[in-house]
């Protein structure tokens, strides 16, 4: 719950999304990343973890409505260059 609450914080659409049902379901990535993280004093693995749960939440979600402010713009924008950040990592 507190990945929605802190990203809540940035931007209200992840109040709504289900990311909790996600990270269960990739609950053992989570923890190898959480594990593999604190191991190697380097957060990168978690991070990679978390983004790519997020962005499959968002791939999944179905938005209704309008959407204020620049964030639809973002969420194409990180759709379309998802592939183009993997192969620069």
């Amino acid at each position: 719950m507190w990945h929605s609450l802190l990203l809540g914080k940035w931007n209200e659409l992840f109040y709504w999304l289900p990311i909790e049902e996600l990270i269960r379901s990739r609950q053992q990535d989570y923890y190898d990343s959480l594990g593999k993280s604190d191991r190697e004093a380097d957060s990168y693995a978690f991070v990679e973890v978390i983004l790519e749960i997020i962005l499959t939440t968002l791939e999944e979600t179905v938005l209704v409505g309008e959407m204020q402010g620049g964030l639809w713009e973002y969420l194409i924008h990180l759709k379309r260059t998802r592939n183009q950040v993997g192969k620069s990592l």
